[in-house]
């Protein structure tokens, strides 16, 4: 059975890196997109942030 490829739901990529998941909307985001989560009306939603700053090197 194939790997079923994982896709960023704001920008449609397939990344390499994981995907975090926002906390308030639960949708799959790379790390370019996690801090402007389309479902969330491009706001900078709290789940999103704080995944993004915990995520952030």
């Amino acid at each position: 059975m194939p790997k079923q490829e994982t896709v960023c739901e704001n920008c449609g990529e397939n990344p390499n890196d994981k995907l975090y998941e926002c906390i308030e909307c639960a949708n799959q985001l790379c790390d370019n997109c996690v801090n402007i989560c389309l479902h969330c009306n491009g706001a900078l939603c709290d789940g999103c942030y704080r995944d993004h700053k915990k995520n952030c090197k």
